[in-house]
């Protein structure tokens, strides 16, 4: 997850061949895988941002990127700093406040990765971004999920 993050944050071919995909992964949001995209098409972040027309009573476009980053309209001025402290989990997490969601019906075989925030008071500010992981140690898909208000 922290190449992931490195990625996120300073895009380039060199961050970007550090990651573990496989040759084709999805991406989603929470349970709904939205497309498939070939491993070399993930290099570029425009790929990674998904539309849909509302997701968790928020407005899209959605990135994974984005969220890893800290950038976007995801984080208002009183927000704690997304950048900062992030948490890594492994298997099943908490949705925030709620039980967990469980993954996307294709994936729930692998191991499952999240990084989410630390820093934060309010669910209102919870994201997160987790990859699903073979045996292997590849990534075959990676979903991000909010908080609804």
């Amino acid at each position: 997850m922290q190449r992931l993050i490195r990625f996120a944050r300073s895009p380039g071919q060199d961050t970007f061949a550090a990651i573990p995909f496989a040759g084709t992964v999805s991406l989603g949001l929470s349970r709904r895988l939205i497309v498939d995209l070939p491993r070399e098409e993930l290099a570029d972040p425009a790929t990674w941002v998904l539309t849909a027309p509302h997701f968790r009573a928020q407005i899209g476009p959605f990135s994974a990127l984005e969220l890893l980053a800290g950038k976007g309209s995801r984080f208002p001025p009183d927000a704690p700093d997304p950048r900062g402290a992030l948490a890594v989990k492994v298997g099943p997490h908490p949705h925030c406040a709620s039980p967990p969601i469980r993954a996307p019906s294709r994936l729930t075989d692998l191991r499952r990765i999240s990084v989410q925030p630390s820093n934060i008071d309010t669910c209102i500010y919870w994201w997160t971004v987790d990859a699903y992981v073979d045996a292997n140690g590849r990534i075959l898909g990676v979903t991000l999920d909010l908080w609804e208000p």
